[in-house]
């Protein structure tokens, strides 16, 4: 949210980073990084009126298997990690996010 005034109002400055491969089969690996730097408006203040700012960080993996386990669908595994560090305590935090997605293709 950015309204004036609003202790929930902030201004976001970050980057991401992404990469993949893929074979002739069709087979392929993806990179992804991110980082972001948030800070919230100074008033009234965000939290028993102090000023909230977060750093946030993450990454990620994910694969693609195609025409696995049969023809016309593929298997995608996914790892990704999360960081949140904030002076307010309440949202650090650290997550790891595993996903297996098997997805099918009608052509």
């Amino acid at each position: 949210p950015r309204e004036s005034g609003s202790p929930y109002g902030n201004d976001r400055f970050g980057f991401q980073l992404q990469a993949g491969s893929q074979s002739a089969a069709g087979n392929g690996v993806q990179l992804q990084f991110a980082w972001q730097d948030v800070d919230y408006d100074d008033s009234p203040g965000f939290f028993l009126g102090t000023d909230r700012s977060d750093t946030f960080w993450s990454a990620a993996v994910t694969g693609e298997i195609r025409d696995w386990p049969m023809s016309g669908t593929s298997l995608v595994p996914r790892i990704g990690w999360y960081n949140n560090d904030s002076n307010i305590s309440l949202y650090e935090y650290d997550r790891v996010e595993f996903g297996l997605t098997l997805r099918r293709s009608f052509q």
